[in-house]
C-alpha cells in the first residue's frame, strides 16, 4: 500500500529512472541501448545504501540504516544468483521489479562494494542503535566468498576512485572493531597503486 510503501521505501530496490523503459524478457538485446534503459543496478544500490547510512550517522536517525539494510537484503535476493557450478555471481543489471536480469555479467567491483558496504551499515546499526533493523549476516558471507582470489586493478577512473574509497572505509571498520581484518585493507591498497601507475 502508499503507507507501506512510505514505511520502507527501498524494500523492492531502488530503479535507475531512465526514460527508456527497460527490456522486456522476449526483446532482443542491444549493448549500446541497454545503457538508456530503465532498471536497477547493483553498483547504484551499494551508493544508495552507503548514502543512506551516512544520513542516519549524520542525523541520528536509526530509520535510514533500516532503510539501507532492507536495500541491501533486497539487492542481494535480486542480484546473487546461483549458476550451473554452484557458484554465486552478482547480475550487473535487473528488471525495475527484479524478477530477471537485464545485463547477466558481473561487475568488476560489485562484490567488493557489497562487502564493504554490508559491513558498514551492520556496524552502524549495532554501534548507534543496537542493531536497529534485520541482520545481514548470510549476504555478508555470500560476499565474501564472492570477494576471494578477485583481481582489483583496474584502469577506469571510477573504479579506481571506488577503491580508495573502500579501503578508507575498511580501515574506518577496523578502528571501530566492526571488520575483521584479512588483508584485504592491503589487497585493495597494493591494487589502488597498480590502477594509479595503470591509470
Amino acid at each position: 500500500t502508499e503507507e507501506e510503501g512510505k514505511k520502507h521505501p527501498t524494500i523492492g530496490g531502488l530503479r535507475i529512472g531512465k526514460q527508456m523503459n527497460e527490456r522486456k524478457p522476449d526483446d532482443p538485446y542491444d549493448d549500446h541501448l541497454e545503457w538508456d534503459r530503465d532498471g536497477q543496478y547493483y553498483h547504484y544500490l551499494t551508493k544508495w545504501m552507503h548514502a543512506l547510512n551516512r544520513v542516519s550517522r549524520s542525523t541520528g536517525n536509526p530509520i535510514f540504516n533500516v532503510w539501507a539494510i532492507e536495500l541491501a537484503k533486497a539487492a542481494h535476493a535480486g542480484f546473487v544468483n546461483m549458476l550451473n557450478s554452484g557458484s554465486k555471481q552478482i547480475y550487473w543489471k535487473m528488471s525495475i521489479d527484479l524478477s530477471y536480469p537485464l545485463v547477466p555479467s558481473m561487475g568488476h567491483h560489485d562484490p567488493l562494494d557489497g562487502l564493504i558496504t554490508y559491513n558498514q551499515i551492520r556496524a552502524t546499526g549495532v554501534e548507534l542503535f543496537n542493531a536497529s533493523g534485520p541482520d545481514l549476516d548470510s549476504e555478508i558471507a555470500d560476499m565474501e566468498v564472492l570477494c576471494k582470489g578477485k583481481n582489483w586493478v583496474t584502469n577506469d577512473p571510477l573504479g579506481l576512485g571506488g577503491l580508495l574509497c573502500n579501503a578508507y572505509t575498511i580501515l574506518q571498520l577496523v578502528v571501530q572493531n566492526r571488520f575483521t581484518e584479512t588483508g584485504l585493507l592491503q589487497d585493495l591498497l597494493e591494487s589502488s597503486l597498480a590502477s594509479l601507475d595503470a591509470y
